[in-house]
């Protein structure tokens, strides 16, 4: 811009009769014909790059990395970017079958079959690629936001971001391959989908899912909260029955074939009251993450001389320490027991919903992050005598706002990090530095299934109520489990 003005001025300083005006405003003409033409060559390049980046989008879409093992008969919408049964099947080892074709072929190979639908209990829907329909970015609505009908818009990330604005998107049913496609990319996404005649859906989206998008509350989603546990429990829904993982581990599952269990996670949890000892163990045990061991460190005198007993499933490890060993050293020590790909943090006191690990996963998944966690936006406050809920900015976002009792972090990346720092308390808040600190992400997902406890007794975080009450943006007489989506072990209640 600066070389043009000196160009212009130049010129303008050039005029000494009206021949030179003349020629000025010759040269000016082209010069902002040149100007123009530079604009609409670089506006075609934009929007070349972009339909080039969506054709890319679409081709991962489309693919889905689907394996090798795995031949399709019939329809491709049911299982998008597998390989149809034809040629030579070394390294096959099950032909999915879609509903509408025919078996005779594929039974004389000598292949498991499967058949998408009531004969294996896959619903027939095609799966949804989490790395591109995932809850990142999700935002409470405006206060203006309505239910509005379904987006009519050809692509999906715009129908993505449309129905995002919505307090949800309305259809009429699911009745094809296409509808339970949107409706997938959708509910993956976190947009709250409502079906208003749900007859029929289990055949594509499943029995959990058809549920849950037939039993909105239409009522009651102008409260932030009510809307966001909609959302999560429809993207939970998608993402374990509908994501391609889960497809594959459906197909496999009903060939009879070997199933890998999703990533491994050892809980560490450290306690020094005795009185919270069963307590732990069942918050672990409640957890639905199918490949979970716990690391249960004992921090100081009282407890029993006899280990816990481990419930059915759950491996458990039991470490003593002495009182004076310092809290951080404790949980290094038990870190370095663990044998999972990650190692979650829980805390003795406060509540845990069922899905809670597997919402630390999931996020993992799809951020990409290496260290994962929830914000303690739900919190008990026992002397006040009731729930409430604060504000903690954006969740589903990159963050350092992650409770410490929430933290998922990669093994490999602790070890890097050399654990837990040395700290008597604090020891969460140095972790999320070290970790970023060393290059790592960070991601903070929703905040259901954590219920931060703060009793009339002594914390290592050592704030008062007052804290908590001025950022409360929500809150509910007594102890609101169901509101946090959180629940009591069983046997618990009086404890």
């Amino acid at each position: 811009m600066v070389v043009l003005a000196g160009k212009v001025f130049r010129k303008l300083g050039s005029i000494r009769s009206l021949q030179d005006v003349s020629a000025v405003a010759r040269w000016v003409v082209r010069g902002l014909g040149n100007v123009a033409r530079r604009g609409r060559l670089k506006l075609k390049r934009r929007l070349r790059q972009r339909r080039e980046a969506r054709r890319a989008a679409r081709t991962q879409q489309t693919a889905m990395d689907v394996p090798a093992w795995i031949r399709l008969v019939g329809g491709a919408g049911h299982l998008p970017g597998a390989p149809q049964l034809k040629g030579k099947l070394d390294g096959v080892e099950v032909i999915l079958v879609a509903p509408d074709a025919s078996t005779n072929v594929a039974d004389r190979l000598g292949v498991p079959v499967v058949r998408l639908g009531a004969e294996s209990g896959i619903p027939e829907a095609a799966p949804v690629n989490p790395r591109r329909f995932n809850p990142a970015g999700f935002l409470p609505v405006g206060p203006g936001a309505e239910v509005e009908p379904l987006p009519d818009l050809s692509w999906p990330e715009d129908r993505v971001s449309a129905a995002r604005g919505a307090l949800a998107s309305r259809m009429d049913s699911v009745h094809d391959l296409e509808s339970a496609a949107t409706l997938l990319e959708l509910t993956a996404s976190g947009a709250v989908v409502i079906v208003d005649d749900p007859a029929g859906s289990e055949r594509w989206l499943g029995d959990r899912l058809a549920a849950l998008v037939g039993g909105v509350d239409t009522e009651r989603l102008k409260d932030y909260t009510y809307r966001e546990s909609v959302s999560v429990a429809q993207r939970r829904a998608t993402h374990a029955d509908h994501a391609l993982p889960a497809r594959l581990r459906q197909v496999r599952r009903a060939a009879g074939l070997p199933v890998q269990r999703p990533p491994g996670v050892s809980v560490v949890a450290a306690t020094n009251r005795p009185e919270m000892l069963d307590r732990m163990v069942a918050n672990v045990a409640l957890q639905d993450h199918p490949n979970l061991e716990l690391v249960l460190a004992l921090h100081g005198d009282g407890f029993p001389a006899a280990d816990p007993v481990a419930p059915d499933g759950l491996a458990l490890t039991v470490l003593r320490f002495a009182a004076d060993a310092v809290f951080g050293h404790v949980l290094s020590a038990a870190s370095a027991a663990t044998s999972g790909e990650w190692v979650a943090k829980m805390d003795d006191d406060d509540w845990y919903g069922t899905e809670h690990i597997s919402d630390l996963v999931l996020a993992a998944g799809y951020s990409g992050a290496d260290l994962v966690g929830k914000g303690s936006e739900f919190v008990y406050l026992e002397g006040a005598g009731m729930t409430i809920r604060r504000g903690l900015g954006a969740g589903e976002a990159p963050s350092r706002t992650l409770s410490g009792g929430t933290l998922l972090v990669r093994s490999s990346v602790l070890r890097d990090v050399d654990g837990w720092r040395g700290l008597p308390r604090g020891v969460d808040v140095a972790l999320i530095d070290d970790v970023a600190s060393a290059g790592g992400t960070l991601w903070r997902t929703h905040p259901f299934g954590y219920l931060l406890c703060r009793t009339t007794g002594e914390h290592t975080w050592r704030i008062d109520d007052s804290y908590f009450l001025r950022q409360a943006e929500q809150q509910w007489e007594g102890l609101a489990l169901a509101v946090a989506g959180v629940v009591e072990p069983e046997g618990l209640a009086d404890s």
